[in-house]
């Protein structure tokens, strides 16, 4: 689609009811306006991208865009440390993709409470928590029941504890002391064939 020239601010305002998808065809004089974006990050929160710096980093236009499912991939980077932009773009994540928490601050994907609501919600997103937290029994647990390929980036230490194993995959725990070393050693064995390989 080609630019759209000779509009002003209030016919960019009434366009951007309906056809917020052409908001990166608008001149810059009207784009950049933050009242016109808005009406469009509202429409589309991937509109953010093609916003200026100064909207990137404002507050309001970034947790609209957030809200509109534009995730914090076009925010300013100062947003990636900030928890309730953080928690709420957890919320728009789609399922099965890398979700918000691969943007997170180290400080934020070591925060019990934002990766507690991330894997809960999309486990793939343990791969972008701590090594403390992969190491969590209980949030490592929520993952991998929600996404069975999260046993991946589960902490070495859980991916070889049998009972942990069974755990996740809603089996009987055993009781350590009735099974033998090489038994224990070829149920881990085959957890990671099946899952791991």
């Amino acid at each position: 689609m080609k630019k759209i020239k000779n509009v002003t601010k209030e016919e960019a305002l009434e366009m951007m009811e309906i056809d917020y998808p052409n908001y990166p065809h608008l001149p810059e004089k009207v784009r950049f306006d933050k009242e016109v974006t808005m009406k469009a990050v509202r429409g589309s929160g991937i509109n953010l991208t093609w916003a200026n710096d100064e909207l990137k980093n404002d507050r309001d236009v970034v947790m609209e865009a957030i809200k509109g499912g534009g995730g914090l991939s076009s925010a300013n980077e100062r947003f990636y440390d900030d928890k309730e932009a953080v928690l709420e773009s957890i919320k728009t994540d789609i399922k099965g993709g890398p979700g918000s928490l691969v943007y997170a601050s180290k400080r934020l994907q070591d925060d019990e409470e934002v990766v507690l609501k991330a894997v809960g919600d999309n486990g793939i997103s343990l791969q972008s928590a701590s090594a403390r937290l992969k190491d969590d029994p209980e949030i490592a647990l929520i993952a991998v029941q929600n996404y069975s390929g999260a046993l991946m980036h589960v902490s070495e230490r859980l991916q070889n504890n049998l009972n942990f194993l069974l755990n996740a995959f809603r089996m009987e725990s055993v009781d350590m002391n009735e099974i033998s070393k090489e038994e224990e050693l070829k149920l881990i064995k085959m957890f990671h064939d099946k899952i791991l390989n």
